[in-house]
């Protein structure tokens, strides 16, 4: 099998000549295939958080005259030269004018904040990203498509946090639903300003009750969330929630006990998290909420529903409020937003979504956004169907779906399908191995827990075939495990644990004498995952493990993965690429170790060793420090030498990330992260638009 591996890599060496000069991005005239910038624009400054007034005054967001008192705080700051003026008068879509002139719609002016968000170069991409950035031309149908019930594209491009971090760093974080903030001295008090004036999308204005209504009547709810509020608003010392408090009817602060540096990225980026937990709209969730609406009505709802009994309010209510990544369910039709698009209809076959006519941001020439005015995107069976409809000119833009393995085939139907394919960094790791440390399989659970099984596992995978094969020679392997390939020291560590007896078959047993058969599980997340899981399971067999691979569907391995019936499995990893993230795929990917580790989890979970221990301590320590500061960075360090240690996660490769986009789409970065393509889509526009 792995001599047809072999034979499958001579034979694309033809095309990896003609792909690396034509994929290097999605411009064909520039080369992105290492520009990374993520990294350098997250650590290129200490970038205490006392310096963010700086950082407002410093975007393209129209700037008051007391927010530019507030710059100077511990060093000298140099007058902003790149400042753009707020326009004069607006503009937008036709098809709202018509709305308005048929009585259906407010003007636009009433339908704005007081200070839009104000997008040019460098707001929303950075401008090194996107130097040919321009204001768009309204209308069209942006056409995509997406496999299963969730449209990923989709939800990272409409996706609005708090905070705004330009391509997806933390260097400049600035205001977005929220206008601007500052920070104390200690990283302790968070002082917000809500934006005046900003609408839901069903023109219901944003006001201090959907804050409030957010945190007391909904997180601190023990019925609605028994755990209590999310770690986000805790103290990351003493766990004690946050303290909030208004100022006046438009400012509030978030007091904690001790520094909480990284805030401002928890609020702005990470997890797409979006806005939906602390602000939510108070004046359409009240009337499912039993502390303020009527008994009677409430009770009639919950029937409707198809629940029993006064106390299912909590199951009415959940269903009722949808979070952000739930916006993009049957749900969420008629739920007030503040997203560029609304999802107004959902039939068997796609989603369909229409501007949201109150949405708070406009462009330097005053047209309010977005600019394309509506997206349907197609529901398919699998991820093969999502390249297809690219290939054919069906889809306009896809990130998530394309398969790095045909990108000689996207390039050669480039001039029929009228879409341009490149290659972009990215931000995650396309693919690897996620080790599950306690599972319903004994004889796995006594190598796994072994560092030097890890390593073995590790050794045996020859990344440079990898590369070559499966990623045209245009990925590198990935530096927070080990690279080397040596089935040698492979074989070396296992005989060393005891692994020397085999069985019938010429497979190793565990040190006790147990026959040992574990799986190598997809559910096929990227194309590649099961040709190099199937790779992988030749290259275990070498130094005589024995791993089977199976294919299941998404919802049936997160199922397995939480009752710890899986071994390993195949999956994208997200922060180990992200310096700045704080997400959870720093700690080991064991449920059971989760829930030890999770204080308000009621399941009590397995003790995880020290080692594992410390990267929890490490993500809270984290938090605490301030973001790209020297403390930050290293804790950071510490976490990539506790991968390398422990090889946590198995990473074959980084740095690649195909993505097709048609030719009619404008505004699309030409570097960066492969995310920030998408991460505002607003901005984009088409030029077959009306």
């Amino acid at each position: 099998m792995k001599k047809l591996y072999l034979l499958l890599s001579l034979l694309l060496i033809a095309t990896m000549l003609f792909t690396a000069c034509q994929t290097a991005d999605v411009t064909d005239d520039t080369d992105t295939t290492e520009a990374d910038t993520s990294e350098e624009t997250d650590t290129e400054e200490d970038a205490a958080v006392e310096e963010e007034p700086e950082e407002e005054a410093e975007s393209e967001e129209p700037a008051e005259e007391e927010e530019a008192e507030e710059v100077a705080q511990d060093e000298e700051v140099e007058e902003d030269t790149t400042e753009v003026e707020t326009p004069v008068s607006y503009q937008e879509a036709p098809m709202l004018t018509e709305m308005v002139n048929a009585g259906e719609l407010p003007p636009i002016e009433e339908r704005l904040p007081e200070v839009p968000f104000l997008v040019g170069p460098g707001t929303l991409i950075v401008e090194e990203d996107l130097p040919n950035w321009e204001s768009g031309q309204y209308g069209g149908e942006l056409q995509m498509a997406h496999r299963g019930d969730f449209p990923p594209d989709v939800f990272i491009g409409s996706n609005e946090g708090y905070l705004a971090g330009p391509g997806i760093g933390v260097a400049d974080i600035v205001g977005n639903i929220f206008e601007s903030f500052e920070v104390s001295d200690d990283a302790t008090v968070f002082t917000f300003h809500m934006r005046k004036g900003l609408k839901w999308s069903d023109g219901e204005p944003v006001v201090r009750e959907d804050v409030e209504f957010a945190w007391f009547d909904v997180l601190n709810n023990e019925e609605i969330n028994p755990g209590g509020v999310p770690g986000k608003w805790r103290d990351k010392a003493t766990d004690n929630p946050l303290v909030l408090e208004f100022v006046d009817d438009w400012t509030f602060t978030l007091t904690f006990e001790t520094a909480y540096g990284s805030l401002l990225r928890e609020m702005a980026i990470s997890g797409w998290v979006g806005y939906t937990d602390l602000v939510k709209p108070a004046h359409y969730l009240k009337q499912y909420h039993k502390d303020y609406a009527d008994e009677a009505e409430l009770l009639a709802a919950i029937e409707e529903e198809g629940y029993e009994g006064l106390d299912a309010w909590v199951n009415l209510f959940g269903q009722k409020e949808v979070g952000n990544w739930e916006a993009h369910l049957e749900d969420a039709i008629g739920y007030p937003r503040l997203y560029p698009w609304i999802l107004v209809e959902m039939t068997e076959g796609a989603l369909i979504y229409e501007r949201n006519p109150y949405y708070y941001k406009v462009d330097i020439e005053g047209k309010q956004l977005p600019y394309i005015d509506r997206i349907v995107t197609a529901r398919v069976d699998d991820v093969e169907m999502v390249n297809v409809r690219a290939i054919a000119g069906q889809v306009d833009f896809t990130r998530e779906s394309p398969d790095v393995q045909q990108l000689p085939v996207y390039k050669e139907q480039e001039e029929a399908g009228n879409y341009t394919a490149g290659i972009y960094s990215s931000h995650v790791a396309p693919m690897s191995l996620m080790l599950n440390h306690v599972s319903t399989n004994e004889a796995w659970n006594e190598v796994i827990n072994d560092v030097r099984f890890r390593q073995a596992m590790n050794y045996a995978i020859d990344r440079d075939e990898v590369i070559q094969t499966f990623y045209f020679g245009l990925a590198t392997p990935a530096p927070w495990v080990p690279s080397e390939y040596s089935v040698e020291k492979a074989n070396d560590l296992l005989d060393e644990m005891g692994m020397t007896e085999r069985d019938a078959d010429g497979f190793r047993k565990t040190p006790s004498g147990q026959e040992l058969t574990f799986y190598i599980t997809s559910a096929k997340y990227l194309a590649e995952h099961d040709t190099i899981a199937q790779l992988t399971v030749e290259y275990f067999a070498e130094i005589g493990l024995h791993a089977i691979f199976e294919t299941i569907s998404s919802d049936l391995l997160n199922e397995r993965r939480e009752a710890g019936d899986i071994n390993m499995w195949a999956l994208w990893a997200v922060s180990p690429m992200w310096v700045n993230g704080t997400w959870t795929d720093w700690t080991p990917d064991t449920p059971e170790w989760a829930r030890y580790m999770n204080e308000n989890d009621e399941l009590e979970g397995v003790e995880p060793p020290a080692e594992a221990q410390r990267l929890w301590e490490i993500t809270d320590e984290r938090a605490a420090a301030v973001t790209g500061g020297a403390e930050d960075m290293a804790l950071y360090e510490e976490t990539v030498e506790n991968y390398l240690a422990n090889i946590w996660k198995i990473i074959y490769v980084e740095g690649i990330n195909p993505l097709i986009i048609s030719n009619d789409l404008q505004n699309i970065p030409v570097s960066g992260q492969a995310i920030a393509a998408n991460y505002s889509m607003e901005q984009f526009w088409l030029t077959r638009g009306e």
